[in-house]
């Protein structure tokens, strides 16, 4: 597994087993961009996605396997996003941290979202491969959360490129649209 492995590790288990150096004060000024950055990526807002009044939890965690019902569209996607790693409201309450002093100026203000993060520093970019059958043309794109909107990295096919990594024996029916994670460890290790 290696350095990554090692590295969340000791993020997991920090609480009890201090990391060196203990006494550390993390340089914010020196620290990476809260968000990824594109310029030039061609970029589209997602739609206004309404909460909707059959989602439950018993309906989301679908106890008899059946996945829910209804077409992927970017109405869907723009919910989904949101609701998990979009940004949800702003931070002004008080805790530990050692930028407190940002937290009044909006350049500097930070953000609450639908999934917690060490130090709120989300360190996860979401990247959505689409292939023919969805509601833009083929690409590679990433999800903006500042702007709540998708930027084109990519133009062109590849979801049967993702597919095939995926293997054989990969879960749920064949498809060319998916949600690929990854992770950027510098945006929480600078600290």
């Amino acid at each position: 597994m290696g350095y990554a492995h090692e590295y969340a590790a000791a993020i997991m288990h920090r609480g009890r087993l201090p990391m060196d150096p203990a006494d550390y004060v993390p340089n914010w000024q020196d620290g990476p961009r809260k968000a990824k950055f594109y310029p030039g990526a061609d970029s589209f807002p997602l739609p206004e996605s309404p909460y909707p009044s059959d989602a439950t939890l018993d309906r989301g965690l679908c106890p008899e396997g059946a996945p829910g019902d209804g077409e992927f569209d970017l109405t869907t996607l723009s919910g989904m996003l949101r609701d998990s790693y979009g940004l949800t409201g702003r931070r002004l309450g008080v805790q530990a941290n050692t930028d407190l002093s940002a937290l009044p100026f909006y350049p500097l203000a930070n953000w609450s979202r639908g999934s917690a993060s060490g130090g709120g520093l989300y360190p996860v970019g979401v990247h959505w491969v689409s292939g023919p059958s969805g509601p833009v043309p083929p690409g590679v794109h990433y999800y903006s959360t500042r702007h709540h909107a998708m930027q084109r990295l990519l133009t062109g096919d590849v979801s049967g490129q993702v597919r095939a990594a995926l293997g054989e024996g990969a879960p749920g029916p064949a498809t060319d649209q998916y949600l690929v994670l990854s992770i950027k460890y510098w945006q929480n290790s600078f600290k």
